[in-house]
């Protein structure tokens, strides 16, 4: 008997009671299955080796479809995705992982200050994030891996215009330690955590290289 994962195990259980209700053995008064729900975290980096004179403002992350909902996302082959009803992000991820990136950010001392998209005051930076994959790799079943990819775009800031300083694109992957949802949400955070860790320095080595070539404004 071929024993099914802990992540599909709720699919298992509707099914089966689908036919025994067809069969008029399902007890209807029963507790609906449980939706469980996950954040993703990221562990704080290293610190910058310099830190750039001016003010960064992080938008909020945009994560493409079909990884945007709360539902996680399993690929079962090159070309075959699924999400999971029952196990969720607690809210919608591009609002955690915009916490995450001014957290992360923040940590660093990278830039003299760090705004998350809610604050209204005057910057120099902007930083916008587009996350093209999050899901879990079930492809192996014998090596399951949470997989992120992040494209970054730096801008900058100034009373005439607003341009573009620089594009990163990072991917990682991160094995999970069970197949279980919560290896699945933690191996997430430290993929995220990853790719920040690798964009980070990148991104203010081009703001200081650019802020140098300006002058003041």
């Amino acid at each position: 008997m071929t024993k099914l994962s802990p992540i599909f195990g709720t699919s298992a259980a509707i099914l089966a009671c689908v036919v025994m209700l067809s069969l008029g053995g399902c007890n209807l008064s029963a507790p609906y299955p449980v939706r469980n729900e996950f954040v993703i975290r990221v562990k704080p980096g290293p610190k910058a080796q310099e830190t750039v004179p001016g003010v960064i403002m992080i938008a909020g992350v945009r994560v493409a479809g079909p990884f945007g909902d709360r539902e996680f996302v399993y690929r079962m082959a090159d070309l075959t995705f699924k999400s999971d009803y029952y196990n969720l992000f607690i809210v919608a991820p591009g609002r955690m992982l915009t916490g995450e990136v001014v957290y992360a950010m923040r940590q660093r001392h990278g830039f003299n200050s760090v705004l998350d998209p809610d604050v209204s005051a005057d910057h120099d930076w902007v930083l916008e994030t587009m996350v093209t994959d999050l899901y879990g790799d079930y492809r192996d079943p014998s090596a399951p891996r949470a997989v992120v990819r992040a494209h970054f775009v730096l801008l900058r800031v100034a009373p005439a215009s607003t341009t573009v300083v620089g594009e990163w694109t990072f991917e990682e992957s991160e094995p999970l330690g069970a197949p279980t949802p919560a290896e699945l949400a933690a191996a997430c955070g430290v993929a995220f955590g990853a790719v920040l860790q690798r964009a980070a320095p990148e991104i203010e080595h081009a703001a200081s290289t650019q802020a140098r070539g300006a002058g003041p404004r």
